[in-house]
């Protein structure tokens, strides 16, 4: 580590931390969360939130859009940089990192350009953009620019998650269904081609003193321009590294190995036909034999019994959290019990829920992805047979997110929050109780850690329901965090809730894995030691890492998620 001294002062009453690293850099604090960040930055590395501009000639911060440094008045020439010239010595250096860029351009606007009334093509481009953008920011991507009708988004800069290529791959079959809509009322159809690439690159600000930006160099960018260039309207074409990465929950189709120009190699390229019902063929599960047992005592006295229990798995991303709930699916259906699984998403549409419209659809007995015009079928059958009363119907049209009528709309938005919550609590403890009635039932929801405070009270409802019928609720966590307070404890009628933690796995374990992708070997042996007892980071290792040492792509987005 660099050697640093500190250089305090206060300008407008804002107190401003500046650290002097060896190299002559300097750290700027966080207003937001006081995280120290690199000079150079545009966004903290802790919380996300925009960075002020210091001024090169006083240090003063600026907002980003100021034109005036309110320290010392000279004028910008362009946003954050002062008239005086940049010196070289206090550059940022470059972030090296994997990023997932995505590519998106729309077809059809040359000919529609030729046809329409430059507002209205304006117009459309604007409807473009905002489709295009919010897409891109609900999934946690960041748009690095607009070029003509095209747009450039960044997943994993400036900021990781963890998952960047399946968000990447998500956004792209959410714009791809969304932007023929836009068509309406014009004389030909709108398509879009994308391209979506993983690589290395180099994410920092770039330019001069006249104009400056954040962006990303590197090969992934020039694949993802190409494979959109090779791509039809209404296509999406991805690079094998993203294919490896999302193949699990994304379905393809084989492009081929395809010549683009600029680059090197030939890159094998998939067409993503949409998202997985089912997860692919596992492996044996290795390991985890007294987190099994304890999880089939569990279920057997579920089945054999008159009650339920309520299971929280915990442990550390990439552990096996996933792999031991497919598992323990598999005992459930050979015990005759139903088992529907719900994931909490933290990005998308049902950002901080997710979870809640999957569960109560296969509780009625329909597919997570059914129409609304089955839903209603469903809710009109449970109000005939009087599994639930009149006023119920209200609380399960938000719980499937189907829209009310309008008088009824009304109704149920003069109820305050707390009845609401009351109501929909009480449908689904109704609904958990009338499926276990006619067999055991498993409820599976995964990564709570993300759950907003409605999908919390879901699974308070659902725990209670678990204690008074033969169902089991298990549900998945990180390490880090209480997500289930005294409060949800309260909530879920203060019932006891089995913790399992998930441990590394063995070296020998590990090495039982190693096999499947190559003989044990003295590089096997490093992976395995490197790995930890991780053995997503094992797979991911063991299928990617090159003999120059370095991390896939993948583990080392999952590390950057949590140091951004």
């Amino acid at each position: 580590m660099f050697g640093r001294s500190e250089v305090g002062f206060t300008l407008a009453g804002i107190e401003i931390q500046r650290h002097r690293y060896g190299d002559g850099a300097h750290a700027v604090r966080c207003t937001g969360c006081n995280h120290e960040n690199r000079e150079g930055r545009k966004f903290c590395a802790s919380c996300g939130s925009a960075l002020p501009v210091l001024c090169v000639d006083c240090g003063f911060p600026n907002e980003a859009a100021e034109r005036f440094c309110g320290g010392c008045g000279r004028p910008f020439l362009t946003i954050g940089v002062a008239t005086k010239e940049v010196r070289p010595t206090a550059e940022p250096e470059g972030d090296r990192r994997p990023v997932t860029v995505l590519f998106c351009d729309l077809i059809g606007y040359t000919r529609l350009s030729s046809l329409l009334d430059p507002e209205d093509v304006h117009a459309l481009l604007q409807q473009f953009f905002a489709l295009v953008d919010a897409t891109v920011d609900r999934f946690g991507g960041t748009i690095d620019k607009h070029i003509g009708d095209a747009a450039m988004a960044l997943f994993g800069a400036p900021l990781a998650r963890g998952n960047d290529a399946e968000r990447a791959v998500r956004a792209a079959l959410e714009i791809q269904a969304s932007v023929p809509a836009l068509a309406s009322g014009l004389p030909s159809a709108l398509a879009v081609h994308i391209g979506i690439a993983t690589g290395e690159v180099v994410a920092s600000s770039v330019g001069s003193q006249y104009h400056r930006g954040y962006t990303v160099t590197g090969e992934a960018a020039n694949v993802a321009a190409r494979l959109l260039d090779r791509a039809g309207g209404g296509e999406t074409f991805v690079s094998d590294a993203v294919y490896r990465a999302t193949c699990h929950v994304v379905s393809y189709e084989t492009v081929g190995s395809l010549a683009l120009k600029g680059v090197a190699n030939p890159v094998e390229a998939w067409r993503p036909t949409g998202l997985r019902c089912t997860t692919p063929d596992a492996y044996a599960l290795v390991g985890r034999r007294s987190e099994l047992g304890q999880l089939r005592a569990i279920l057997n006295a579920c089945v054999n019994g008159s009650s339920g229990a309520a299971v929280l798995i915990r442990g550390e991303a990439g552990i096996g959290k996933t792999r031991l709930t497919d598992e323990l699916q598999s005992i459930a259906v050979s015990s005759g019990m139903t088992c529907t699984t719900g994931f909490v998403l933290d990005f998308g549409t049902a950002r901080g829920r997710g979870a809640v419209r999957t569960v109560v659809t296969r509780l009625l007995g329909s597919e997570s992805g059914t129409t609304e015009y089955a839903a209603e079928g469903a809710i009109e059958n449970l109000l005939q047979a009087q599994q639930l009363r009149p006023d119920d119907e209200l609380y399960l049209r938000d719980l499937l997110e189907i829209p009310h009528s309008e008088a009824t709309r009304k109704l149920y938005e003069a109820m305050d929050t707390a009845a609401r919550t009351r109501g929909k609590e009480r449908v689904v403890t109704t609904l958990v109780q009338s499926a276990a009635d006619r067999r055991p039932l498993l409820i599976i929801v995964e990564d709570i850690h993300w759950a907003d405070p409605e999908t919390l009270s879901f699974l308070g409802a659902v725990s209670r329901a678990a204690a008074l019928s033969r169902t089991v609720l298990v549900m998945t966590t990180r390490l880090e965090g209480d997500w289930l307070d005294a409060h949800w404890h309260s909530m879920a009628g203060g019932g006891p809730v089995v913790t399992i933690d998930l441990s590394p796995l063995s070296p020998d374990e590990a090495r039982s894995i190693a096999r499947r992708f190559i003989d044990v070997s003295a590089f096997a042996d490093q992976c395995v030691e490197r790995a930890g007892g991780n053995p997503l980071f094992l797979e991911q290792l063991l299928r990617g890492a090159s003999t120059d040492g370095r991390l896939p792509a993948s583990i080392q987005s999952v590390v950057l998620a949590r140091t951004d």
